[in-house]
């Protein structure tokens, strides 16, 4: 009685004759060796439009000192509070990075800082681009041309279709694979990724990373702080600025000239 409890709801077309009383015995009969709910309520609920409900979540969410991340629908006009902040829009789909997610904001706040400190990078390499999120924000911040790299090619409709709607269709390449299929290094190397990846492309990160260049890694785990910083700076690289947030860490390192 005392210890957590569990609602649970369903949603049924066309209910007839609901009874509480029968739905529990039959409950009883068909799970006998599990404890039966507590209570049993039914209700009459207006009809949605489920395909499309899910976008009031979606709402636009501003990112550091001048970015605003919107979905196509809702692009933020006429909010005084969010005026001079550069849209971002992002139709969210199957690539990662809505600006929603700690990992990706970080990340985004760090590249606000890098391109606001210092000339904008004639290209940059973004690893496991997702949604391309953060090749737009670059690309929209004055950025040169993009090298987008994914694993999963599905994302890469994404990435096009994302790109086109802030404008910007053309200076953006799309690759499958990882790092270690570039050859070369750019000024700017970004890589929103979870840790185990982290660690195991870091030496080919670094490689990507121009000498005097940046890299900003994210999607680490604030225990696995010590672990990211020891680990890219055994490969010479120097942290330049970490972000925390809800549990989750970004890190900006430089690759020394």
């Amino acid at each position: 009685e005392s210890g957590p409890r569990l609602r649970i709801a369903y949603f049924f077309d066309n209910l007839r004759n609901p009874s509480p009383a029968d739905w529990l015995e039959r409950f009883r009969r068909g799970f006998p060796h599990s404890a039966a709910p507590a209570r049993v309520s039914f209700a009459e609920r207006t009809r949605s439009d489920w395909a499309t409900a899910w976008r009031e979540h979606f709402s636009p969410v501003p990112v550091g000192g001048g970015w605003l991340v919107c979905p196509p629908w809702q692009r933020g006009e006429g909010n005084g509070g969010w005026r001079g902040r550069r849209r971002i829009v992002i139709d969210p789909g199957q690539g990662f990075g809505t600006g929603r997610h700690a990992s990706t904001a970080l990340a985004l706040e760090l590249l606000e800082d890098r391109l606001g400190s210092g000339p904008a990078p004639r290209w940059l390499v973004d690893v496991g681009t997702g949604s391309g999120i953060l090749t737009i924000a670059a690309r929209l911040s004055g950025a040169g041309r993009a090298v987008a790299l994914d694993i999963d090619p599905a994302v890469f409709d994404d990435v096009r279709r994302n790109a086109r709607l802030n404008g910007i269709e053309s200076g953006i390449a799309l690759a499958r694979g990882g790092p270690e299929c570039l050859r070369g290094s750019a000024p700017l190397v970004l890589a929103n990724l979870v840790m185990p990846l982290l660690l195991e492309v870091s030496e080919s990160l670094a490689g990507l990373t121009a000498p005097g260049g940046s890299l900003i890694v994210s999607g680490a785990l604030e225990e696995e702080r010590p672990a990211l910083t020891a680990g890219y700076e055994a490969l010479g690289l120097r942290l330049e600025a970490i972000r925390e947030r809800e549990g989750w860490i970004a890190a900006h390192f430089i690759q020394p000239s």
